[in-house]
């Protein structure tokens, strides 16, 4: 037997000594419903539904004699895990977590007690049920804190007081809780007498240089959280212990709950999670994409793993991989009991040795992930800060104490650090709070971008070297200057107003991300409308939402069997005052139907059968724009867009009353400029219970390329939203809009109404002529609560519309129509669905789509 699997044994000989006690054992199944067929299987995933749906003989937990006996408290504050705190007679705060869970508290009301709370409850199968007593072995030979585990079953015992009916018969694991109540040293955590939760200790470090993270540490328990599959260890799976070292309280990490390591998503549908959600990562031979398996951790990581430098990355990785020895992991999984090691150990062996043998490459990747982007933290203190770019193409950061009265830095660093400028990209300095200084010198062929973020206080930044820095202050008092650039952004950031807004910021200001969605609805028009779009978000500081999003969209239409492609762009960073837009479409979906111009042209609906109406037009287009948010709901743009059609009309005389003539049949070469101005105070762009739209759309076609005269068009759209109770799902919607061009113009930009968009009973761009006039009024109701799946609403509504078009020739005439349908809101209103229908003079039409029509 080697020497660290001697220690093991000594280790778990002593801790089984010492909570020896008397107590029966009993065989049960932990989670008998989790037993699933193949379909089941193919869809939600095998996961772990062997070991759950396996009988495990398990100790009942002594209440009297465990720890000396022992007292509950209180409940633990778990969202997912029922958990209960226990005060011992040995003077320890001791947790019991239940192996099963709940994962209907952290869903939306809506959803709970639903098809989806079933599917989640049932994906609890990817976990392994006793992972933690694989884990603790490995924490312990990697030298890494923890609270052991024991695996039991809580007794139906009369000491429970008014927690037995909640717990009593469980199974789970009782350990340790260290945290703030402990204050006195600990053999079992090496004898530290200090405990502290994350965010109070991520307080502390801003206010008290003296204590500092044990980074060297963190990284060993991150690397083994990766090795172990272990993706959910965000800011609250940590606590933290206290280390004197001379004049320096060291704080070492404590990870818990390791529920999540070994996680398996198999299946169609956790495939499908693991793809859109970025932490979800299935327990492979394979180590996995680093970005996606420190996700949840993103936050400490961020703050803590910029101090090492890549020696000591590589140092500690070395350490790691070597104490993963085949006997340690032979030795690990060996813990699990029958049956459990039967079913699982072939898999878990082969699983573990594989990842060891790639995670020096996966470490490797884990450094140039956090260091691409470094972030460096000072303190609300007076801190001196020297940026120096060195000529072996490093830049170096170091911050010391601040001696504001001799303006110089004082004794020894509190940080320092050379970061590689081929790896960092960019340098992120944080003043905190009180007067900093920051100055920055040297030269280096290729710098990171070096961003100085400073806080409250007067802070003064000092620039001696040739290339150019920004600066992020908002202060009255700070100061920058010196003979290199210096970008200076005085914008007021909001500050945040909780602990866990500052720590675990949800505004991302770094990498990209690309989704996949498939897009679906129907019509009269144009039968059933698919597709699949793409959405790509880049990610940079203090950019919100994002630096810039582009989307692709594919769309097809099985009744003209034509198709669109568009592509779209917005940047919302590339200028301070405003947002550039640029946009490009392919279509043959844009007008598919002309009916003649004027406002009583004839309809026959077994014309329209047989294509009569038909109008071949492929449309091209290159859009760019400007825009500008004046204040809160204002937009203003400002735009240029190119565009060509290829136009053809089955039957060239249903142009014979528009003045024109074919004109716009053909090849049209156009541009145009426009201009649009939008108020939007809407509670909801789905579902709107209240709240105000206006937009009002003016567009000049010059005498230019194919447009024989130059014309202009102009458009409106005006909406407002009445609550006619307190219940935001009863509203009376109303609607009006209408347009107008000018001058000799193709008949394709005639002002039209007809179609889902303006006048619905009519088939879309039914009406054709110099001006178009249309009202709508909706009223919505909320009938009662469904459950389809998920908890929904289910509402109807009515409305009545009316609209027209005005041309050189006299008509009276308005367009009515009427109808109905219903409404699916889920999520509030974050999901809404709409089946209407719709009767006027012509024809009946039904559409099938998401959101209310307006």
């Amino acid at each position: 037997m080697n020497s660290p699997i001697k220690i093991q044994v000594l280790v778990f000989f002593i801790a089984s000594v010492l909570f020896a006690q008397e107590s029966e054992n009993v065989t049960v199944v932990p989670e008998p419903d989790f037993k699933a067929g193949y379909f089941h299987k193919l869809v939600f995933g095998s996961h772990w539904r062997d070991l759950w749906t396996a009988p495990l003989e398990v100790k009942v937990l002594d209440l009297d004699n465990f720890a000396g006996g022992i007292s509950p408290i209180k409940r633990g504050g778990g969202q997912q895990t029922k958990s209960l705190r226990f005060k011992g007679n040995d003077g320890r705060i001791w947790k019991f977590r239940s192996m099963t869970k709940d994962p209907s508290k952290v869903l939306p009301e809506e959803l709970r007690g639903t098809f989806v709370a079933s599917v989640l409850k049932d994906q609890i199968s990817s976990a392994n049920p006793l992972a933690p007593i694989i884990v603790a072995p490995i924490l312990q030979a990697e030298g890494i804190l923890q609270a052991k585990p024991e695996l039991c079953l809580m007794p139906d015992s009369e000491k429970l007081g008014e927690f037995r009916e909640e717990f009593a018969g469980l199974i789970g694991m009782i350990e340790i809780h260290p945290d703030e109540e402990f204050i006195k040293a600990d053999p079992l955590f090496d004898n530290s007498d200090k405990f502290r939760g994350t965010l109070k200790l991520l307080e502390s470090l801003e206010t008290k240089r003296s204590n500092k993270i044990y980074a060297a540490g963190f990284l060993k328990a991150r690397l083994v959280d990766a090795y172990l599959g272990d993706w959910d260890r965000h800011t609250d799976q940590w606590r933290w212990a206290r280390f004197e070292e001379q004049d320096t309280s060291f704080w070492h990490p404590i990870p818990r709950d390791r529920d999540q390591a070994f996680a398996k998503f198999t299946g169609i549908g956790p495939s499908l999670a693991e793809y859109y959600v970025p932490q979800l990562n299935n327990f492979g031979e394979d180590m996995p994409p680093v970005k996606s398996i420190t996700w949840s951790g993103r936050f400490l990581d961020r703050r803590i793993l910029p101090a090492l430098s890549r020696t000591e990355w590589d140092k500690i990785t070395d350490e790691v991989i070597s104490v993963l020895s085949d006997s340690l992991i032979e030795y690990s999984v060996s813990q699990l009991p029958e049956p459990h090691y039967s079913l699982a150990s072939d898999e878990l062996l082969h699983k573990l040795k594989s990842r060891r043998d790639q995670l020096k490459e996966f470490s490797l990747d884990y450094y140039q992930l956090i260091n691409e982007v470094a972030d460096v933290f000072c303190s609300d203190e007076k801190d001196y800060v020297n940026i120096t770019f060195l000529p072996e193409n490093k830049t170096l950061v170091e911050v010391f104490k601040y001696d504001k009265k001799d303006k110089e830095p004082k004794g020894e660093p509190l940080f320092r650090r050379a970061f590689d400028n081929s790896i960092t990209e960019e340098l992120r300095i944080y003043l905190g709070d009180d007067d900093d200084y920051c100055i920055v010198t040297g030269d280096a062929i290729d710098i990171p971008q070096i961003r100085i973020i400073g806080n409250d206080g007067g802070d003064k930044v000092k620039n001696s070297s040739d290339h150019t820095i920004e600066f992020y202050d908002s202060g009255k008092k700070s100061e920058s200057k010196g003979k290199g650039d210096i970008y200076y952004d005085n914008e007021k950031w909001a500050e945040p107003t909780t602990p866990a807004e500052r720590y675990e910021p949800q505004l991302k200001d770094r990498d990209s991300e690309t989704i996949f969605a498939p897009a679906v609805s129907a019509n009269d028009d144009d039968g059933l409308i698919f597709g699949i779009g793409m959405d790509y978000y880049k990610y940079d500081f203090r950019s919100d939402p994002n630096q810039y999003q582009m989307n692709v969209e594919a769309l097809y239409a099985t009744k003209p069997e034509s198709f669109s492609i568009s592509y779209s762009a917005i940047f919302h960073k590339l200028f301070k005052f405003m947002k550039p837009d640029f946009s490009a479409e392919r279509t043959k979906l844009k007008l598919t139907k002309f009916y003649g111009f004027g406002n009583e042209t004839s309809f026959d609906s077994e014309a329209e059968e047989n294509n009569f109406y038909r109008l071949e037009y492929e449309f091209h287009s290159v859009n760019i724009g400007f825009n500008f948010y004046p204040v809160e709901n204002f937009r203003f743009r400002l735009g240029a867009s190119y565009t060509f059609s290829e136009m053809e009309l089955k039957n060239l005389f249903l142009l014979n009353n528009f003045p024109g003539n074919t004109y716009g049949l053909g090849d049209i070469h156009s541009i145009n400029f426009s201009g649009f101005f939008q108020y939007d105070s809407r509670d909801n762009k789905l579902q709107p219970s209240r709240g105000l739209y206006a937009h009002l759309l003016m567009s000049y076609y010059p005498e230019t390329l194919d447009i024989k005269q130059a014309y202009q068009t102009g458009s409106f759209d005006l909406r407002y939203y009445i609550p006619f109770s307190t219940q935001k799902y009863h509203v009376l919607a109303l609607r009006t809009g209408g347009s107008g061009v000018t001058n000799d113009y193709p008949f394709y930009s005639a002002s039209m109404v007809g179609g889902e968009n303006s006048l619905r009973g009519y088939n879309r761009e039914r009406f054709a002529g110099d001006a178009a006039l249309f009202f709508q009024s909706e009223l919505r109701n909320y009938l009662f609560p469904i459950k389809l799946i998920i908890k929904g609403k289910l509402g109807s509504f009515i409305f009545a519309e009316s609209g027209r078009v005005f041309t050189d020739v006299n008509s009276n005439k308005w367009h009515s129509s009427f109808g109905g349908g219903v409404w699916t809101s889920f999520l509030d209103r974050m999901l809404v669905l709409r089946l209407s229908l719709a009767a006027s003079e012509e024809t009946v039409m039904y559409y099938i789509d998401t959101g209310l029509a307006f």
